[in-house]
């Protein structure tokens, strides 16, 4: 599991481990260095990952750009990457093999096994209220 210090931002422990920014969107280059996959594969994990996928759409999910590098200003190619929404990125840490795609997997499942322990809470709460509620009634 990752462990995070206290933030004052109002970004999620898993927004923050992606980098993602006020707009909402992190890039595909960021989201493969958290994922600590092979460098040498980025293109290819794009392809079959972002631009092949058939859950993502083009310009709603992610946003094709062009980065000049410093290989491109030495007459190689420049660099293809990916501004990705913030959900389409928590998709894709999620999706893979690796111990960070099962550290992002065990963080969502932490986060709706909260949000059930919240329900759930939330309920007995509003049970006490009704049963006041009719206490008070009953007592006018």
């Amino acid at each position: 599991m990752i462990f995070y210090p206290p933030s004052t931002s109002d970004k999620t422990p898993i927004e923050i481990a992606l980098q993602i920014d006020s707009d909402g969107m992190t890039t595909a280059s960021k989201l493969y260095a958290f994922l600590e996959l092979n460098p040498s594969n980025f293109a290819s994990w794009c392809r079959r990952n972002i631009t092949r996928n058939k859950f993502a759409t083009e310009n709603e999910d992610y946003i094709v750009f062009v980065v000049s590098n410093e290989n491109f200003k030495l007459g190689g190619r420049p660099k293809t990457d990916y501004k990705l929404t913030s959900e389409f990125a928590k998709k894709l840490s999620m999706t893979g093999n690796t111990e960070k795609h099962e550290q992002a997997r065990d963080y969502f499942i932490a986060c709706e096994q909260g949000l059930k322990v919240a329900t759930t809470k939330l309920q007995e709460r509003d049970d006490d209220i009704q049963a006041l509620a009719q206490n008070v009634n009953t007592l006018v």
